[in-house]
């Protein structure tokens, strides 16, 4: 069936530019789409289609608000990826924050 929508949902801009080179995406945004934010030609997984998906990959799970994880990408570069939920929707991932990450960080969180 799919997520049901009504007139209450606020639609969000897809990407949203933040201090510090980081982002606030939506989880449904095409990982080519985020290989373009960070100056990737190409950026692709076999496994995954969209940021929530390649977050759910790197966690091994499925991600609730808060869970974090590090993801490499072709070049080498780090992203540390963090599921947002709105208020009183604990168990929707909505959006996710991308940040760029030092060498050393660690690779997972909750």
């Amino acid at each position: 069936v799919g997520e049901i929508t009504d007139e209450y949902d606020r639609e969000l801009p897809p990407v949203q530019e933040l201090e510090n080179g980081c982002y606030r995406v939506t989880a449904r945004l095409d990982i080519g789409d985020l290989g373009d934010l960070f100056g990737l030609d190409e950026y692709d997984d076999e496994d995954v289609e969209t940021v929530g998906g390649l977050l759910a990959k790197a966690l091994g799970r499925v991600p609730i608000a808060g869970a974090s994880a590090v993801v490499e990408l072709p070049d080498s570069r780090r992203l540390r990826l963090t599921a947002e939920s709105p208020a009183g929707r604990r168990n929707k991932i909505v959006t996710v924050l991308v940040e760029p990450e030092e060498k050393e960080a660690e690779t997972e969180t909750v």
